[in-house]
């Protein structure tokens, strides 16, 4: 896993740098380069530390959300906004909503049926994992919305207005490359779950430079995380013992 990530990391730097010499955006590329590196050291080597200190697992959780969290803090001077916006906001925000849906029925409905038909699907689980495993879900897509849509797209979208294209195709690689060094990336995703991830990317990062606010993106982002959601929910239904664990069952850290 980690001779997989390091390769990764080459490649990643190879292209961010390719893409600095070529455009020249200069300090504004450098802070999300290293903002970003920062986030696959911690992606790659917190799960190894955990191994190492066995320290708490809400700990774990917070750690991994910190390096997308904090350059939104330290690097953009802007207020957050959740505003709605106007009439037109809301109307290219209904395609886009439109347009994943139609998108995660086309690429992932026969992986929505393989996992209901699932034995695994039939385990336990008490109503203090599903609890807390949809709040880890929430600050999971929250941390990912600050970073990938207001940071890197705040910090691109203030150097030049020309290029929101190439802007929003490289929150989306870099978007899909988190969730691929992600170490349980050979078990969880698929060539599709990557074409999905980037079309979120693609929409909700389309929203955020409309809008200038992150209603639509966490809307969009749950929408497209709802399918797990409603998984660990039905999962309720099947239900037999009556104790509870100490930590939800989705421990993706």
């Amino acid at each position: 896993m980690l001779k997989k990530q390091k390769l990764s990391l080459i490649v990643l730097t190879l292209l961010l740098l390719s893409v600095i010499g070529t455009l020249g955006f200069g300090q504004y590329f450098f802070r999300i380069l290293f903002s970003f590196f920062l986030l696959v050291v911690v992606i790659t080597f917190l799960p190894l530390l955990r191994q190492k200190v066995n320290y708490s697992y809400w700990l774990q959780v917070i750690l991994f959300g910190l390096p997308m969290l904090l350059p939104a803090f330290l690097f953009q001077v802007k207020g957050i906004s959740f505003a709605v916006g106007d009439s037109m906001s809301f109307v290219s925000f209904l395609l886009s909503f439109i347009f994943l849906v139609v998108t995660l029925f086309l690429l992932h409905c026969k992986d929505y049926e393989l996992k209901l038909s699932s034995p695994t699907f039939n385990l336990n689980i008490s109503k203090r994992e599903v609890f807390l495993t949809i709040l880890t879900m929430l600050y999971s897509i929250f941390a990912e919305e600050m970073y990938f849509r207001f940071f890197i797209l705040s910090e691109l979208k203030d150097y030049n207005h020309y290029l929101k294209i190439l802007i929003l195709i490289l929150s989306g690689f870099l978007f899909v490359s988190a969730h691929y060094l992600n170490r349980w990336a050979t078990t969880m995703f698929t060539y599709r779950n990557y074409v999905s991830q980037f079309i979120l990317s693609m929409l909700s990062g389309n929203i955020f430079l409309i809008t200038d606010s992150l209603f639509y993106p966490l809307i969009l982002h749950i929408t497209y995380n709802f399918p797990e959601i409603f998984f660990i929910l039905k999962r309720l239904k099947y239900q037999q013992r009556h104790y509870e664990n100490d930590e939800p069952f989705f421990d993706d850290y």
